[in-house]
């Protein structure tokens, strides 16, 4: 059983807070530390100031040793496929192997139609499968050419290849069936398995959706190294009914993102 730390934002004003929080993570005992990968936050992710993921984990790596840094989930439909595989490929050799892909279908028609167009769930989620199939074939073939319903690539070459062998594990995030890949479309690309907020509608935390105040979500991560402790036991106490229900998936990894301010890292 493997832990990630899922941060609630990607926004600027929160980025020393980030730094600290990926450090500590590490200390602690965390796999992974993933940041969500939007443009625009909007209304319920703290506003549209948002910092680029993939180039803040970039920055954050280095602050680490062995900790894996990723996406949750970075949207095949608005980052052209070929060229986030280089992206990935590029921070998993300059961090010798510590990243991880979160991929989703999107949900935010208003971050679409800003940064490219608004489809239906279903296209969303074939443009993401055909996505997620050409990005698989630059990590790990020669030359790749690939003529798809919406993507196309010829005599492709891309080098050098991610450190991780066969390549950085993929994670699949989605709040409901219309928003995430069928499980029969991805399951031979499946590393990790997402897990839903599980969280009763309308009892979450405005902190926890990206939301809550500069204030809020500094008291948040200046009282997260206290309650760090706590929340990884709670955590390995759910892990054996957790295997329970999931014998079958080898690869298991548990989110922990905060629910409260009073549910500390």
């Amino acid at each position: 059983m493997k832990f990630i730390l899922a941060a609630p934002g990607n926004r600027p004003d929160d980025w020393p807070l980030i730094q600290k929080a990926a450090v500590e993570a590490e200390q602690i005992g965390f796999w992974a530390f993933l940041l969500p990968d939007h443009f625009m936050g909007g209304r319920d992710f703290g506003g549209d100031s948002t910092l680029d993921t993939w180039l803040a984990l970039s920055y954050l790596a280095p602050l680490t040793d062995t900790i894996r840094f990723g996406s949750l989930v970075t949207l095949v439909t608005l980052r052209p496929p070929g060229i986030l595989a280089k992206i990935v490929s590029t921070l998993d050799v300059l961090t010798d192997g510590r990243t991880v892909l979160g991929v989703g279908a999107g949900s935010s028609q208003a971050e679409f139609e800003a940064y490219s167009c608004w489809d239906p769930p279903r296209v969303r989620i074939e443009k993401t499968v055909e996505g997620v199939e050409l990005i698989l074939r630059l990590w790990t073939e020669g030359t790749v050419d690939f003529k798809g319903k919406y993507f196309e690539a010829k005599s492709a070459v891309l080098e050098p290849k991610p450190r991780q062998n066969p390549h950085p594990p993929l994670l699949f995030g989605g709040t409901g069936p219309q928003n995430a890949p069928d499980r029969r479309q991805v399951r031979r690309h499946l590393s990790n398995p997402a897990f839903r907020n599980r969280q009763p509608r309308g009892q979450r935390d405005g902190y926890a959706n990206g939301g809550g105040s500069s204030a809020q979500r500094q008291d948040f991560f200046r009282r997260g190294r206290r309650g760090s402790a706590a929340a990884m036991a709670r955590l390995r106490q759910r892990q054996v009914s957790t295997e329970s229900r999931t014998r079958k998936e080898t690869r298991l990894r548990v989110f922990y993102r905060p629910a409260s301010l009073e549910d500390l890292l």
